[in-house]
């Protein structure tokens, strides 16, 4: 999958938002490594999920994925009013993913 965030209006602009949302996330205090995540399977209450950016999930308020990011032993995904601008990430334990799939 190329690259891409929710609402950006080029693939410049698309760079521009993830390089602010990370600072962000950074600043929040989540050692974030330098990865491009497109998409992460994990478990959750005993079913499998799969949440990539651009999808929405009802536990994250039905807001589109803007960003995912590793820390060292778990994700850190980010919609807007979690982690890309207001509140915080939603965090996702290592031991629960199944997949991490790469943007190109």
């Amino acid at each position: 999958m190329r690259f891409f965030v929710p609402t950006a209006n080029d693939p410049s602009h698309a760079r521009a938002l993830h390089s602010d949302i990370r600072e962000r996330v950074a600043s929040a205090g989540h050692a974030i490594m330098d990865k491009n995540i497109f998409r992460i399977r994990f478990q959750r209450q005993a079913r499998s999920v799969s949440l990539a950016v651009g999808d929405s999930y009802h536990e994250l308020e039905g807001d589109p994925v803007f960003a995912i990011f590793k820390a060292p032993s778990y994700y850190v995904v980010c919609t807007r009013r979690h982690g890309a601008l207001d509140g915080e990430p939603v965090r996702i334990e290592q031991d629960d993913v199944n997949t991490v799939e790469e943007f190109e």
